[in-house]
C-alpha cells in the first residue's frame, strides 16, 4: 500500500507540474498577442491621425493659393475648427517666430514668441521653425493643457512652409482620445484574457484529474497489484508452501520477475523432494544394516550356548 500511495502521489505530481506548465505557456502567449495587438491598434490609430493632418494641411493651403493678402487667409484659418468638438485648430507662425494664427491663445497674435515652451519645458515654436525651414513639413509633438483638462495631454501637429509669405501652417490634434481608446482596449483584451485563462485553467485541471485517476488505475492494476502478489507467493514459499500459483499480468519486466520467483519455486521443491529421498533412502539403509547386526549378533549368541547332554 505505501508503494502504492508513493507512485500515485509521483503521478499527480507530475500532472500537476505538467498541468501548471501548460496553463502557464497558454497564458503567457495570450499576453504576448495581446500585447501585439495593442501595438498594432496604436499603430493603425496613430497613423489614421498622422493622415488626416497632412490632409488638414492641404485644405489650409488652399485657402492659402487662393488669399490675395494676409488678413483674410488670417481670418479664415483663425475660425476654423475640426477634431472631436472642434476643439482642435490651426497654428501659423513664420520663420521670425512671430504668431500669425493661434485660437488657444489669442493674446499671442502678433507678437513673436521663440521661447515659447509646452508643459514639459520645450521650445516648441522654435523646434517647429528649426525643422520647417530645412525638411519644409514634417511631424513634432509636444505636450499642453487644453482648456477642459486638469493634466497636459500630447498634440501632434503636422507643419508646411508656406514659402510665398514665410509662414508655417501648422495642424494639431490631442491624442488623448487615442489614448482613453486604447486603455478601453486593453481592458477588454485583459477581461477577454481573464475568461479565457479561466476557461484553460478549468480544462487542464478536470484533464489532470481525469489523467490523475486514469494513472493511478493503470499503475495499481499492472504494477502495484502484480507486485503484491508476487510479495505474497515470495512469502508463502518462505513458509514452504511450494504449490503456491503465481498468477500476474503485467509488464514484461513484472512478468520477468514473476517467471524468475516460479523456475525458484520449483527449483527448491525439486530440492526439497530430492532432498526427502536421500533421507528416505539413508533411513531405510540404516533399519536394514541395524536388522542385519541384530540378526549376526543372534546367531553368533547361539553358537556359544553349550548344546544339551
Amino acid at each position: 500500500m505505501k508503494l502504492s500511495r508513493e507512485l500515485n502521489l509521483f503521478v499527480a505530481m507530475g500532472l500537476i507540474l505538467v498541468g501548471i506548465l501548460f496553463a502557464s505557456i497558454s497564458i503567457y502567449m495570450m499576453k504576448t498577442n495581446s500585447d501585439k495587438e495593442m501595438v498594432h491598434l496604436r499603430s493603425l490609430l496613430e497613423s489614421e491621425r498622422r493622415t488626416k493632418l497632412r490632409d488638414l494641411i492641404r485644405g489650409a493651403y488652399s485657402v492659402l493659393d487662393t488669399a490675395n493678402f494676409y488678413e483674410p487667409a488670417q481670418k479664415a484659418l483663425q475660425d476654423m475648427r475640426f477634431g472631436a468638438n472642434e476643439q482642435n485648430y490651426y497654428l501659423v507662425v513664420d520663420t521670425d517666430g512671430m504668431i500669425w494664427v493661434d485660437p488657444f491663445q489669442p493674446k499671442h497674435v502678433g507678437k513673436i514668441k521663440l521661447n515659447l515652451t509646452d508643459a514639459d519645458g520645450k521650445p516648441y515654436i522654435r523646434n517647429i521653425i528649426d525643422k520647417a525651414v530645412k525638411q519644409k513639413e514634417g511631424y513634432i509633438s509636444y505636450k499642453e493643457t487644453p482648456g477642459d483638462q486638469l493634466h497636459p495631454v500630447t498634440r501632434l501637429v503636422y507643419f508646411k512652409y508656406f514659402e510665398k509669405w514665410k509662414w508655417i501652417v501648422c495642424a494639431g490634434m490631442y491624442m488623448n482620445d487615442i489614448e482613453t481608446l486604447l486603455g478601453e482596449k486593453e481592458k477588454e483584451i485583459k477581461n477577454g484574457m481573464l475568461v479565457q485563462a479561466g476557461i484553460i485553467l478549468g480544462l487542464v485541471t478536470l484533464a489532470v484529474l481525469i489523467s490523475i485517476k486514469t494513472g493511478t488505475t493503470l499503475i495499481s492494476k499492472r504494477i502495484v497489484i502484480p507486485l503484491e502478489q508476487i510479495t505474497h507467493a515470495a512469502q508463502r514459499i518462505g513458509m514452504g508452501d511450494f504449490n503456491a500459483k503465481i498468477e500476474v499480468k503485467s509488464n514484461q519486466e513484472i512478468n520477468q520477475l514473476a517467471d524468475s520467483l516460479r523456475k525458484m519455486q520449483k527449483s527448491l521443491d525439486m530440492a526439497i523432494k530430492r532432498a526427502r529421498r536421500v533421507r528416505d533412502k539413508r533411513t531405510h539403509s540404516t533399519v536394514e544394516e541395524d536388522t542385519s547386526v541384530y540378526v549376526t549378533s543372534l546367531s553368533e549368541a547361539k553358537k556359544d550356548i553349550p548344546k544339551a547332554s
